[in-house]
């Protein structure tokens, strides 16, 4: 019997191939901050690690600052 794989996805910022475990159990993203409303679009699709970081980073910088 195989475990479950994450989905292979292409980030819709930079095209980067990633594994996108949203229909599994935990996926990678779900360790990252949140993203404010403001930055979500639901007409599109996940960011790879390296993007959602990038996306994550003001708003982890500012709680930090709290």
């Amino acid at each position: 019997m195989n475990a479950a794989q994450p989905a292979q996805k292409n980030c819709r910022a930079c095209g980067a191939v990633f594994g996108c475990g949203a229909q599994l159990d935990h996926c990678w993203c779900q360790s990252l901050p949140l993203l404010p409303a403001s930055a979500l679009d639901p007409t599109s699709d996940c960011l790879c690690p390296k993007c959602l970081a990038q996306k994550t980073a003001p708003a982890a910088a500012a709680r930090r600052a709290e």
